[in-house]
């Protein structure tokens, strides 16, 4: 990136595919669209002739424009999949395996799992409640 910045042809390679996209997309893909308009729809309702798209900023319009309708219609087909608790909007369910307790006379699920915690950061402390369904909760 920083080559590109100075006018340079840059080029970019790596055995991680991660990395690899994360180069196309910082390096090759923001010069083929450099000076040029966005193309969403939005902008192409209210369009003025006088508008200037230096360097990458039309295709930062059109990754927003098009990032809140991902989103939306995310929303729309899943949404209901994503319930409200108390005021807040549910986004991850955490699941963990479970085994049978050893104890005969218990025989409960327990859960595999080495903390509740979340966080333990300062002022963002977090964790998890767990939630016991049908048999008992077993401790042994």
């Amino acid at each position: 990136m920083e080559a590109q910045r100075l006018g340079l042809r840059a080029y970019a390679g790596d055995l991680n595919p991660v990395a690899v996209l994360i180069n196309k997309a910082l390096v090759e893909v923001p010069p083929l669209f450099a000076d040029l308009p966005p193309v969403n729809p939005e902008y192409r309702s209210k369009r003025q002739p006088t508008d200037r798209f230096s360097r990458a900023k039309g295709l930062a319009e059109d990754v927003r424009f098009y990032g809140r309708w991902v989103r939306e219609e995310a929303w729309r087909r899943i949404g209901a999949f994503y319930p409200t608790l108390d005021g807040k909007t549910v986004i991850a369910w955490l699941w963990a395996r479970t085994v049978p307790c050893p104890n005969p006379a218990c025989r409960a699920d327990a859960p595999l799992v080495r903390s509740f915690w979340l966080s333990k950061k300062r002022g963002k402390e977090a964790y998890v409640v767990p939630e016991v369904e049908g048999g008992g909760w077993c401790s042994a």
